[in-house]
């Protein structure tokens, strides 16, 4: 029988709250006989581990300045000039240095 995504997700939010150690009894118990709920709640808390947490890695705050300046490059896009100012530092003029090399904004 295939398990409900409700009721997959329910069991996942649950286990999560867990300490990894007893994650497993957990399991067994909400899921009983049904393998599927087990296997699609266990593919749920293994991609949930590799994927972590955007707590982990917190995003820049406005104490930290953004030190790119013209020349840099930043993914697909060289940045060619200063323009402005921002809480958070310079703002410039970026250019994609791929395919598609537009300038952008293009207003």
């Amino acid at each position: 029988m295939d398990a409900s995504p409700r009721k997959a997700r329910d069991v996942f939010l649950a286990a999560i709250k867990l300490p990894a150690e007893e994650r497993e009894g957990y399991l067994q118990e909400a899921c009983g006989d049904d393998q599927g709920l087990h296997q699609r709640v266990s593919a749920l808390i293994q991609a949930q581990a590799e994927i972590g947490s955007f707590h982990e890695a917190p995003a820049l705050t406005v104490d930290q300045l953004i030190t790119e300046r013209p020349g840099a490059i930043i993914c697909p896009y060289k940045l060619l000039q200063e323009i402005g100012e921002v809480v958070s530092g310079p703002c410039s003029w970026p250019r994609r240095t791929g395919p598609g090399s537009a300038r952008w904004p293009s207003r």
